[in-house]
């Protein structure tokens, strides 16, 4: 159906990189400063994208930040680049009144804002991000619950590369985060045999080592066209994925 939109965002390091795939990427290149002004990085002048990106990392004296000349700001920046939305990727509680401006003047202006789940109801008809990790439970179950509690029309996904190691028997929600090198390590050494768990909608494999037995979950662009194609079929509004977790597979992604 590809009805859900997929938004590519990556790093300006990986610049290059991603203009051999698209020119449709969010890059990381706006954020605020410590004197809670707007800033820009340069970005690949050939880029298209249709949104921007903000994050609430390193803000410090919220006390002092001049809320509504920062929104204006930032509209007038959506504006000038032609934005058709905006990713608030905030996370700290106090980024509330700065999100709630920012996205109701944006918004009158027929700007798109996304928020994080964790922040529903700031900020009316806003599109919520919801994360795609899980451990346990049933992963399209999971977007099911979200699509009855706010509407698909109103819900965007956020595949997150998940790569963890469970020791078994394991009562946390979590496991060891694995880095790349720690996952092929791992599979060097133990050859597993790797399955795909319709319920999580990831792979997995098992191994033993020093006695314990471990389970490992993690995705790749398999995966996260599975989760894509959930996502796709209840009918959410977008979803997102990071050249830095997929790399070049990120294509296969975008044109799945």
């Amino acid at each position: 159906m590809n009805n859900t939109k997929v938004f590519l965002f990556a790093s300006l390091n990986d610049s290059q990189n991603v203009s051999k795939i698209t020119r449709n990427c969010t890059f990381f290149n706006y954020y605020i400063d410590k004197n809670g002004l707007l800033r820009k990085r340069t970005a690949n002048p050939g880029n298209m994208s249709g949104l921007m990106y903000l994050s609430d990392y390193g803000i410090d004296n919220y006390k002092e930040l001049d809320i509504p000349r920062l929104s204006m700001d930032i509209l007038s920046e959506c504006r000038s680049r032609r934005y058709s939305g905006i990713f608030l990727d905030f996370e700290n509680r106090q980024s509330i009144e700065l999100l709630r401006n920012i996205g109701m003047l944006v918004m009158r202006n027929g700007i798109t804002v996304f928020i994080p789940v964790a922040f529903a109801g700031c900020v009316q008809n806003a599109k919520l991000v919801v994360p795609s990790a899980i451990s346990g439970g049933s992963f399209e179950q999971m977007l099911r619950e979200y699509k009855t509690k706010y509407g698909a029309e109103n819900l965007c996904l956020d595949i997150i590369r998940t790569c963890q190691d469970f020791t078994m028997p394991s009562y946390m929600p979590e496991g060891k985060n694995l880095s790349d090198e720690e996952f092929d390590a791992l599979m060097n050494e133990h050859s597993p045999s790797s399955f795909f768990s319709k319920d999580l909608c990831s792979k997995y494999f098992t191994y033993r080592c020093d006695g314990e037995y471990h389970f490992v979950i993690y995705d790749d662009a398999s995966t996260a066209i599975s989760k894509l194609e959930i996502a796709d079929s209840l009918r959410f509004y977008a979803a997102f994925i990071l050249y830095s977790d997929f790399g070049d597979d990120a294509k296969y992604i975008l044109n799945r």
